[in-house]
């Protein structure tokens, strides 16, 4: 049997002339291929592989009455490789169920993100998946009016109660800052973020645990916050610098952060590890190729999908259970831009 010319998308027509049976034949193969004799039904999926058929959904939802079943994936910056690789854990979940993603991105904008949420309503999804991008609950009216299920990552705006998926921020940045002081280092920067997110609060939080269980004094500990992106970051990291002894020891708050810090650490011409010791928060694919290869706090995003994704088909199928947050452990992995003497990358759970 010939296969279809490339970039042609067989019909149902198709099938059914390349099977010797009916269109109807081949609908029933679709939609209940019980009611249809055993050797008719291979006939048509022969054709079908043959043809490479692929049918429609929309066209399948259309004429069996279900509903085709959308989830919306919402994240301030898409552009951020944490937040694709979190969704690649959602994909993981849903579309092995079949369940069609709609993606949208705030760019950071809360009016734009405004205009996502409602083109995500307006297409009916079955639930949404959040990074938002403010900490706010006014910004979120129209969704808590829609009783859309959501289930937020990262963060929940305040006064909201939706279900969560997080990384216990606090002891994975207090188990890093305890490395580089377990290496020797006195002198601690870090490159925060905006503290109008608990996220941030909590890194802040657990950087400054270890540094006072540690004993280390107010005059060795120097913080800057940028705005969780690299420009902002990219500033903070400079305004630390310039008032900030060698040897440092410098931690970030997120992987835009560490670009901006690495930015500024290059223009300056300090090395790493010999005059800034770094660990960043958030493994990045390119983190292990550096020179030399980079410290960090891996919070795993693609298990914060996952975890996310059964959250919200729990939701779904069930509308009253209780609120849950699910709360993730991160890694350590060492490398050597953190004064560590070894080579090898070494990972410890925090």
């Amino acid at each position: 049997m010939e296969k279809q010319r490339p970039n042609a998308r067989a019909t149902i027509q198709e099938v059914a002339v390349a099977s010797a049976v009916s269109i109807a034949t081949v609908s029933r193969v679709l939609n209940n291929p019980a009611s249809v004799r055993p050797e008719l039904v291979a006939r048509v999926e022969a054709a079908m592989q043959a043809l490479d058929y692929r049918p429609s959904r929309s066209a399948r939802t259309l004429r069996t009455g279900h509903s085709l079943q959308r989830v919306g994936f919402l994240v301030s910056n898409i552009q951020n490789s944490f937040f694709t690789d979190v969704l690649k854990g959602v994909e993981q979940q849903l579309v092995a169920r079949q369940i069609a993603i709609v993606v949208g991105n705030s760019n950071n904008d809360t009016g734009y993100e405004e205009i996502n949420i409602e083109l995500m309503l307006q297409e009916q999804v079955s639930g949404i998946i959040a990074q938002f991008a403010s900490t706010q609950r006014k910004f979120y009216r129209t969704l808590l009016q829609s009783q859309a299920p959501v289930v937020c990552f990262d963060h929940v705006p305040e006064g909201l109660s939706l279900d969560c998926v997080m990384t216990n921020n606090r002891a994975a940045m207090s188990q890093a800052t305890r490395h580089l002081i377990e290496l020797g280092h006195r002198s601690f920067g870090l490159v925060g973020g905006p503290l109008t997110y608990i996220t941030a609060r909590e890194r802040q939080a657990g950087f400054l645990d270890a540094l006072h269980a540690a004993g280390i004094g107010e005059e060795a500990i120097w913080i800057e916050h940028g705005d969780w992106q690299i420009d902002g970051s990219y500033a903070a990291a400079n305004r630390l610098l310039a008032r900030t002894p060698r040897p440092l020891a410098l931690l970030t708050v997120n992987n835009e952060a560490t670009i901006g810090a690495l930015k500024a650490l290059q223009e300056r011409d300090l090395r790493i590890p010999e005059q800034v010791a770094l660990v960043a928060f958030d493994e990045m694919a390119w983190a292990g190729a550096y020179n030399p290869p980079l410290t960090v706090v891996n919070q795993h995003p693609s298990y914060q999908g996952n975890a996310a994704a059964d959250l919200l088909l729990a939701r779904m199928r069930e509308p009253g259970r209780p609120i849950q947050q699910v709360v993730l452990e991160a890694e350590l992995i060492v490398r050597r831009s953190c004064g560590a003497s070894n080579n090898a990358p070494q990972e410890t759970t925090l």
